[in-house]
C-alpha cells in the first residue's frame, strides 16, 4: 500500500526535512492549522519581495472549523446506520474526501472549504489558517534580513528557495525568529508553512523549532501533485545534522534528533492515510529510541478484502532508529540491538464497508540481549491477544462449512538464543482458538549461527528435542461431520476409514500394523512404532481428544539427514528421531 509506505515513513522523512530545511529534504506531507502564537516579538521585518520582495496582500479571516460528523456517521463522515429519509447535507470526511453516496436520495454537494479533522492533542480554541500557496516566485533575500534567516538559508543548503511574508525577532541573542507565510522549494518538491518558529539556530542545527500549518508536495515546480500531506503542527527538539561531502546524499543516520513531535497528519493520494500524533524521541547512530504513534487510519479504496485499516497506540523502544533506517536505505541487516526492546500494539482493525471484520485487542513483542562481547544468552516474546475475525471473503466460506461465525484466539511464543554455545531453544509456542482448539510447540537446536542469514544454514543446525501438542475442542469434530454429510455416512464411518488410512502409513514390511482399538504391531524393532500408530488411531477414531508427539534423538540430529533417514520408513525415522506418540 503506497500510501500506507508514505505515512509510516514520514518520521524520517520528518526528520530529514529538520536537517534539509525542517519540512523538505525527503518524503512529503502536508496542512496544518496553526496554533494561538506565543512570545512577545522585538522586531518586525518585512520578508523577501519580488526584487525587492513583494508584498503579499492582507490575509483575509480564516476559514471558519468545519463542523463535527453528523450523529450516526463515523469519524470520516460515512455513514455507520441507514440514512434518513431525508439526509442533511454530508461534509467531507478527516480525509479530505467526500463520504460514499448514499442510495436514495443523493446527498448535497459539501461546501467549499478545508476538510475537516478531529482536533488536535492539545485544546487549540482558535481557528487554524492554512498554509500560503505554493507557488511563490523564487526571490532573492531582502538587505535587511534578519542574521538568524540568513543562517536558515545556509542551513537549508544551496538547492533550496525560501520565501517567506513577514519575520519577527523574538530574541536577537539566542538566534530566535519566527517567519510568516513560509514556502520552501526543492527541485522535486515544496513546502508551505504558515508559521515557522525556529530558537537557538546554529549552522549544524538548532534548538527547537515549530511547524504550523504545513502542507508537503513532490514533483517539479508548478505541477500539481495528487499526492500532498498536511500537519497541523510539529515540534523538533536537539537537531543536529552531519552534511554529506557534496555530491552525496544525506544518510538517516547523520542526524540526531532528541525529539520530534507531528500532530494532525492527513496524507491524501490513492490511500489516504490519517494520524492523529507521531512521537519520536532520542534519534541518533547507537542510541536506542523511542517511536509512540496514537490515531493511524488508512483507506485502501477498491482493494479486496479490507477497504479500511486503524489502529489505537503503537510504542517502540529501545532501537537504534537511526541506524536502523540508514541499513534499510543501504539494503543491509539492521544493527544488533542491546539490552530491552519492545514494540507494542493496541486495537487493530480491518474494516469493509464500514463493518470490521478483523482486529485485534493487543500485540507485544519485547526482547533484551547483552551486551557485545558479553556472554549471555537473548531473549524474546511475542504475545498477540484477542485476534478476531469475522467472516469475509476468503475464509467465509471454511467458516460456514464448520459452523463458526466468528474466530478468536490469542498467539503467544517465547524464546532464547545463546550465540556462545550456538544454542536455541523456542520454549513454547501456543495458538489458542475458542471453540477450535489448542495448539503448543517447543524445540531446541545445537549449531545455530544468529548472524547468519543463508536459509542452507537451518538445514545444517541440529535437532537436540521437540514437542507437539494438540488439543480439540471441536474442530476434529465439525470436519468428521462435515465428511459424513457430505458423503451420506455415518460419523463412525468416517473415522474408521481416517483411522485406516493412518495405520498404512506405520505398516513395515514383514509385519502387521495396529489392529482397532490401537492394539496390534510387528516383530523385530517396530514395537514403538506400532504403539505411535496406535495412538494416532486413537485419536482419530474419537477415543482421545488431545495428542501430543514428541522426539528426544539419542544424538542431536542434523536437519539435513533427516532427508536421507524420512524415506527409510517409519521405524528408521522413530529410532533417529526417538519418536514417542501418547493420547490422552
Amino acid at each position: 500500500m503506497r500510501g500506507l509506505k508514505r505515512g509510516t515513513a514520514l518520521a524520517g522523512a520528518i526528520i530529514a526535512c529538520g536537517a534539509a530545511g525542517m519540512a523538505l529534504a525527503q518524503k512529503p506531507p502536508a496542512l496544518g492549522e496553526p496554533a494561538p502564537q506565543g512570545g512577545k516579538p522585538q522586531a518586525i521585518q518585512p520578508g523577501p519581495a519580488p526584487a525587492p520582495a513583494p508584498v503579499r496582500p492582507t490575509p483575509q479571516p480564516p476559514p471558519q472549523a468545519a463542523p463535527l460528523p453528523a450523529p450516526g456517521t463515523d469519524k470520516f463522515g460515512q455513514a455507520q446506520t441507514p440514512a434518513p429519509a431525508a439526509p442533511a447535507p454530508q461534509q467531507a470526511d478527516k480525509f479530505g474526501a467526500s463520504p460514499p453516496a448514499q442510495a436514495s436520495p443523493a446527498p448535497a454537494t459539501p461546501p467549499p472549504g478545508p476538510p475537516a479533522g478531529p482536533p488536535l492533542g492539545q485544546a487549540a480554541p482558535q481557528t487554524p489558517a492554512p498554509p500560503p500557496p505554493l507557488a511563490a516566485p523564487a526571490t532573492p533575500p531582502p538587505a535587511n534580513e534578519p542574521d538568524a534567516v540568513r543562517q536558515f538559508r545556509q542551513l537549508l543548503g544551496a538547492d533550496a528557495q525560501l520565501s517567506y511574508a513577514a519575520s519577527e525577532i523574538i530574541d536577537p541573542a539566542r538566534g530566535s525568529v519566527r517567519l510568516r507565510e513560509v514556502v520552501l522549494t526543492r527541485p522535486d518538491r515544496r513546502a508551505a508553512i504558515a508559521e515557522l518558529t525556529l530558537d537557538g539556530l546554529r549552522e549544524n542545527g538548532v534548538t527547537e523549532a515549530i511547524l504550523r500549518g504545513v502542507l508537503l508536495q513532490e514533483g517539479p515546480p508548478g505541477a500539481r501533485s495528487t499526492d500532498e500531506a498536511r500537519i497541523d503542527r510539529v515540534r523538533i527538539a536537539g537537531l543536529t545534522v552531519v552534511r554529506p561531502p557534496p555530491g552525496q546524499q544525506m544518510q538517516p543516520d547523520a542526524i540526531t534528533l532528541d525529539a520530534l513531535r507531528i500532530e494532525g497528519l492527513r496524507v491524501q493520494g490513492d490511500t489516504p492515510v490519517v494520524i492523529a500524533s507521531l512521537s519520536i524521541e532520542d534519534y541518533g547512530k547507537g542510541r536506542p529510541g523511542r517511536i509512540a504513534m496514537e490515531g493511524l487510519e488508512v483507506r485502501t479504496p477498491n482493494q479486496d478484502p479490507i477497504d479500511r485499516v486503524s489502529l489505537g497506540r503503537l510504542t517502540l523502544r529501545g532501537i537504534d532508529l537511526a541506524g536502523t533506517f540508514a541499513a534499510l536505505v543501504a539494503k543491509q541487516p539492521p544493527p544488533r540491538t542491546v539490552g530491552a526492546a519492545a514494540i507494542e500494539a493496541e486495537d487493530l482493525a480491518l474494516s469493509k464497508g464500514g463493518q470490521r471484520i478483523a482486529g485485534m485487542a493487543s500485540m507485544t513483542m519485547s526482547g533484551e540481549a547483552p551486551p557485545a562481547g558479553q556472554p549471555g544468552a537473548e531473549t524474546g516474546r511475542i504475545a498477540f491477544r484477542g485476534i478476531n475475525v469475522q467472516p469475509f471473503p476468503g475464509i467465509a466460506e471454511w467458516m460456514q462449512r464448520f459452523g463458526y461465525r466468528e474466530i478468536a484466539a490469542d498467539i503467544t511464543m517465547d524464546a532464547r538464543i545463546d550465540r556462545g554455545t550456538q544454542r536455541m531453544e523456542i520454549g513454547s509456542f501456543s495458538l489458542a482458538a475458542r471453540d477450535i482448539g489448542a495448539l503448543g510447540f517447543s524445540m531446541t537446536l545445537d549449531g545455530v549461527n544468529a548472524g547468519e542469514t543463508d536459509p542452507a544454514a537451518l538445514a545444517r543446525s541440529r535437532l537436540v528435542g521437540m514437542r507437539l501438542r494438540f488439543v480439540d475442542q471441536s474442530l476434529y469434530g465439525r470436519f468428521v461431520r462435515m465428511q459424513a454429510q457430505e458423503q451420506r455416512r455415518s460419523e463412525q464411518q468416517v473415522r474408521e476409514e481416517f483411522a485406516a488410512q493412518a495405520g498404512a502409513l506405520f505398516e513395515r514390511p514383514g509385519g502387521a500394523r495396529p489392529g482397532p482399538g490401537g492394539k496390534g504391531g510387528g516383530s523385530g524393532g517396530g514395537t514403538a512404532t506400532a504403539e505411535i500408530g496406535a495412538a494416532v488411531q486413537r485419536f482419530l477414531r474419537g477415543q482421545a481428544r488431545e495428542i501430543e508427539i514428541t522426539a528426544r534423538p539419542p544424538q542431536p540430529v542434523p536437519f539435513e539427514q533427516l532427508q536421507s533417514v524420512a524415506p527409510a520408513g517409519p521405524d528408521a525415522l522413530q529410532q533417529a528421531l526417538g519418536l514417542t506418540v501418547t493420547t490422552r
